[in-house]
This record gives C-alpha cells, sequence and structure tokens, in this order.
C-alpha cells in the first residue's frame, strides 16, 4: 500500500531560481479567489472570474451547481472564500447537439481571460489551489476523477492533472493504485507510462493545497503540497511536456467504468449519483514566478 506520501525519486534538476518564500506579494496574472460578497448568481454573470458558460451540464446554470459551504477559509484565501463545485446525473456536457459527453459527468470552472495565449501560458507561472472534501456528499472511489488539470489548446492532451479514484486504465499508470482515495498528481498524458510525481492520502476535513510552478519554454516543473494553513514545500522537480499553452481546469470531470479501449466520452458506465457529489475549492490564483517568487503562505 502507498504510504501517506509518495514521491518519485528520480527527481530532475531544475533550472529555476530558489523559490522565494512569500504570503502572497507576488505579481498576480489572474486572480481566482471568490470575493465575501459573491453570490451563486454571481457565476452566471460575465463579470465573474470564470468562464460563465462552460463547463456544466447542459441546460444548467453555474448558480444551480455552486455554494459557499460553513468551512474554514484555506490557506490563501485571507479575504476571500472557498466555493464548493457539484456534479449529479445531470452533470452532461454537450459542445454542440452532436456531441453529447455521455460518458463523462463533469463540472469545471475556467479562468474567464484564459485565452490560450499571454501571461498565464508564458514564462515562469504559479498555478495555486486547495481542495477539501465533502464528507456529506463524497465521491464514488470506484470512479476515477479528474479533480484539477491543465489541458492543451487543441484538446489533444492534458499536461497535468491531479486525479482520485480507481485508475479506469491501471496498466497506463507508473505504479499500483491500492488505495483509490488518494490524490495523485500526473504528468502529461501523452507519456506511457504516465507519470505519478506526487501521490498523498485524501484526508476527509483537511485542506489539500497545491502549487505547481511551470517553465513553459523550459519544461522544467516544481510541484508544492501542504495541509490545511502549513505552508507549501516543494516536493517534486521534475521535467514535464508544456507544449501548447491551454486552459486551466478547476472542478472535476468523472471517469466511466468499462473496458480501456472504449471512447470515455460517450460509452462506459456512471454509477447513479444520489443528490450530489461535491468539492470544495479555495486559494485560485496564477502568479508570475519569472523571477523566482511563489507564493508559500503560513508566514
Amino acid at each position: 500500500m502507498l504510504s501517506a506520501a509518495f514521491v518519485v525519486a528520480s527527481f530532475v534538476a531544475s533550472t529555476f531560481s530558489a523559490p522565494s518564500p512569500s504570503a502572497g506579494n507576488c505579481t498576480v496574472l489572474w486572480e481566482g479567489r471568490i470575493p465575501q460578497d459573491f453570490t451563486p448568481q454571481s457565476f452566471d454573470q460575465d463579470t465573474s472570474p470564470f468562464n460563465n458558460t462552460i463547463f456544466l451540464g447542459q441546460n444548467q446554470t453555474w448558480s444551480e451547481i455552486v455554494q459557499f459551504p460553513d468551512v474554514p477559509p484555506s490557506l490563501f484565501d485571507i479575504t476571500s472564500k472557498p466555493v464548493e463545485i457539484s456534479i449529479s446525473d445531470e452533470s452532461i456536457f454537450a459542445f454542440n447537439a452532436s456531441l453529447i459527453e455521455t460518458g463523462f459527468r463533469r463540472t469545471e470552472l475556467v479562468p474567464a481571460n484564459n485565452n490560450n495565449t499571454g501571461d498565464i501560458t508564458s514564462g515562469i507561472t504559479t498555478i495555486h489551489w486547495s481542495i477539501l472534501t465533502d464528507s456529506a456528499h463524497p465521491l464514488n472511489y470506484s470512479h476515477e476523477y479528474q479533480i484539477m488539470w491543465h489541458e492543451r489548446t487543441d484538446l489533444a492532451a492534458d499536461q497535468l492533472a491531479l486525479k482520485t479514484g480507481v485508475p479506469f486504465a491501471p496498466a497506463k499508470e507508473d505504479i499500483t493504485v491500492t488505495n483509490p482515495k488518494t490524490l495523485r498528481v500526473v504528468g502529461t498524458n501523452f507519456a506511457t507510462p504516465e507519470k505519478n510525481v506526487y501521490v498523498v492520502d485524501f484526508d476527509d476535513d483537511v485542506w489539500h493545497n497545491f502549487a505547481v510552478t511551470i517553465g513553459w519554454e523550459t519544461n522544467q516543473t516544481q510541484l508544492y503540497y501542504s495541509r490545511d494553513k502549513e505552508p507549501l514545500e516543494m516536493v517534486s522537480n521534475f521535467t514535464n511536456d508544456w507544449a501548447g499553452q491551454g486552459i486551466i481546469h478547476f472542478g472535476f470531470l468523472r471517469l466511466p467504468i468499462g473496458d480501456p479501449d472504449i471512447n470515455i466520452a460517450f460509452e462506459g458506465f456512471q454509477a447513479p449519483i444520489d443528490t450530489f457529489e461535491g468539492l470544495v475549492y479555495g486559494g485560485l490564483f496564477v502568479e508570475d514566478s519569472a523571477d523566482g517568487c511563489v507564493s508559500l503562505g503560513g508566514q
């Protein structure tokens, strides 16, 4: 069984500057932390920091999906508040009338101004996010979930993903997953096998804080992790294929159960969802780390 914290032993030397610990004073390129005065209806508006039309089920609105649970703030929610995202049996996204993704259940917040070019996906940037379970509306860990990922502009690959649950295709993993209730940071899914760069138990009632520093032109990557109010610490230092710029997804994609050869977007079994499944997200932002500045919190 995997230990509570598993790190791939063969780190690759980084070309980054040493991180400059900061409580949040690095230059923020995109701000996704939720203001205290936000309501669920704020996510339906064009003024939301997130795209208000994708990715959610057909005929759903964001105000029907998000809520603000009574939970402690995450590491970087100093003046902001966490938001809970949910999926249900109705969380079936349609690209158009003929491309309806019946194989998935999905709901994701995507930065509104991430237009696949510019500061967020060039130079050296750091993506921050924190995740908390909802024990009253848990995930079904017999499925695989992606609960944060960065997808190429052409939608041909995910450059990096945070996963939990039973792997859809265990043979494609570079480790044997015996405990499905773990958080697994996986590098580009172009790789065979996919490289699990960090694995940690997905404990309930605990904020799991992550940050990934990306060298968009160098492929050098640093991953940070902490729990609750502890400052982030670097847990993995590796190279990764970041070609293709792309889109950040904060939310979750529930994969079907089925043969690894099926078209997962349109085929496979989805276990029914009782009311909804939820995850709480906090501290969402992207900062400029070109000068080595990485907000670690806990200062």
